[in-house]
C-alpha cells in the first residue's frame, strides 16, 4: 500500500501556501496555469498523471478536459485515447467527483475499473487514483483528479489541503469569468456607444475619432447625402425614410473594403473613409456607391444620393480634407443632385484650396498649375492671396 498522507502533507501544505497562489497569478491564462498546477501538486503527492477538468457551456451539464500532466519517469506513458468531454451521467472518477460535488479516492483500480475508460488502469500500469472538486460557492465547476502506479491510503490532512487548492482555483475560475464578462460588455457598450441604431454603421461620433486617429498614409473622406429624404417621408411616412436609409447603409457598405468605414452622421447624411487611395480610385468609389444606391428598389421609390469625396496625402489634417469632402458634396447637390464630385486635398502654407470653392466664397485663385490639370479629377496646387481660406459655407 502506497501511503503518502505522513511524508508529502508538509510538502503539499507548502504548495497551498506558497506555489498555487503565485502560479494562478503569474499565469497568462488558465490553461497554462492547469498544467504547471498538475506538475506541481501531483510531484508533490507523488502521483503519476493528472487532469483538470472545467464546466462548459450554460447548461451545466458538460465539462471539458483543459489540461494533463503525466510524469516523464512514468514510463508507461499516457493511458490510451481518453475523453475531452464528459457529461454528467456519475460514470468515470471526474463524473464521481462532480456527482459527490466531494473527493472521490479510489485506492485499487483494479478492483474498481469502471473509475477510468475501460482497459485504461491495467495497459498504463495505473493502480490508484483520487480526484477533487473545484467548488465555487454551491456548485461544482471543475475537477482535478490524480493517478497513482501504488494502491492509496489517503489521510483527512491530505483531502484537506487538496480542498483548498480546489478553492482557490474555484475562486481564480470566477474571478477569471467575472472579468471576460466585463471585458464582452465593455466591448458590447463601447461597440454600441460606436453604432447608429437605425442602421447599424458606425455614428458621428465614431466616424470623427477615427478620422483624427488615421496612420500616416493617404487617405479619402467621402461626404453623402441621400436626395429628397423628405419628399419620401412626407409622402409615405417616416417608417418608409427609415427603410430607405437602411437600405441606403446597406449598399454603401457593400462599396469599399472590409477595413473601410461607412457611417451614418445625421439624418439623411452618411460619411465614409478610405485609406491608401488615390484619387482615381476614389472618384470610382464614389460613382460605385452613386450607382449602387440608384439600382436599388424600394417600395417607396427607388433612393437617389449625391456624393462629395476629397483625397488628403499622408499627414494632411483630416478634418481640412473632410471639409473639402462636404464642399464637394454641396457642388454635386447645386448641380443637380444624383451627381458625384471631388478632387484632391492641396495646401500650400496649410490653406486648403479649391478652385470652386474659393471662386464661389470671393476669394480670386491664381491659375492653377497645369502641370497638375491633368484631366484625373486631381486638383491643382492654388495658392490664395494673402489670406486664410474662409469657414466652410453652409450647405442647403
Amino acid at each position: 500500500v502506497r501511503d503518502i498522507s505522513a511524508r508529502l502533507r508538509a510538502r503539499t501544505r507548502a504548495v497551498i501556501q506558497s506555489a498555487v497562489p503565485r502560479v494562478l497569478s503569474d499565469a497568462a491564462s488558465f490553461d497554462a496555469a492547469a498544467a504547471r498546477l498538475l506538475e506541481l501538486i501531483g510531484r508533490s503527492l507523488g502521483m503519476s498523471g493528472g487532469e483538470v477538468w472545467v464546466l462548459v457551456g450554460t447548461n451545466g451539464q458538460t465539462m471539458t478536459r483543459r489540461a494533463t500532466w503525466w510524469d516523464p519517469d512514468f514510463d508507461a506513458g499516457e493511458p490510451g485515447p481518453a475523453r475531452r468531454e464528459l457529461s454528467h451521467t456519475g460514470r468515470g472518477l471526474p463524473d464521481r467527483v462532480w456527482s459527490a460535488a466531494a473527493p472521490v479516492i479510489v485506492a485499487d483500480l483494479t478492483r474498481d475499473p469502471g473509475v477510468l475508460d475501460p482497459g485504461v488502469a491495467r495497459p498504463a500500469g495505473l493502480a490508484g487514483a483520487i480526484g477533487f472538486p473545484i467548488p465555487s460557492y454551491d456548485r461544482v465547476i471543475g475537477v482535478i483528479d490524480f493517478f497513482s502506479p501504488g494502491r492509496l491510503s489517503v489521510e483527512p490532512g491530505v483531502v484537506e489541503a487538496m480542498g483548498d487548492i480546489g478553492c482557490q482555483i474555484g475562486h481564480f475560475l470566477e474571478r477569471r469569468h467575472t472579468e471576460l464578462s466585463l471585458e464582452e460588455t465593455v466591448v458590447h457598450l463601447t461597440e454600441v456607444a460606436a453604432s447608429d441604431s437605425l442602421t447599424g454603421l458606425r455614428n458621428r461620433r465614431e466616424f470623427d475619432r477615427l478620422l483624427v486617429t488615421l496612420p500616416r498614409q493617404r487617405f479619402a473622406v467621402f461626404a453623402i447625402d441621400v436626395d429628397n429624404l423628405k419628399h419620401v417621408n412626407d409622402h409615405f411616412g417616416h417608417e418608409a425614410g427609415d427603410t430607405m436609409l437602411r437600405g441606403v447603409g446597406r449598399a454603401l457598405a457593400t462599396c469599399v473594403r472590409g477595413w473601410d468605414v461607412v457611417a451614418r452622421v445625421g439624418g439623411d447624411e452618411f460619411a465614409a473613409l478610405m485609406v491608401d487611395v488615390d484619387p482615381a480610385q476614389a472618384a470610382i468609389a464614389a460613382e460605385r456607391m452613386r450607382v449602387t444606391v440608384g439600382g436599388m428598389s424600394l417600395s417607396c421609390g427607388t433612393p437617389r444620393i449625391s456624393v462629395g469625396w476629397a483625397v488628403g496625402r499622408a499627414g494632411t489634417d483630416p478634418r481640412e480634407v473632410a471639409r473639402l469632402a462636404d464642399a464637394h458634396l454641396y457642388e454635386a447637390k447645386r448641380g443637380g443632385r444624383d451627381r458625384v464630385s471631388g478632387g484632391a486635398f492641396v495646401s500650400r502654407g496649410g490653406v486648403a484650396t479649391s478652385p470652386e470653392w474659393a471662386v464661389r466664397s470671393g476669394w480670386p485663385p491664381e491659375p492653377a498649375d497645369p502641370a497638375a490639370a491633368d484631366g484625373s479629377g486631381k486638383l491643382g496646387e492654388v495658392p490664395v492671396r494673402g489670406r486664410r481660406h474662409p469657414a466652410h459655407p453652409t450647405r442647403p
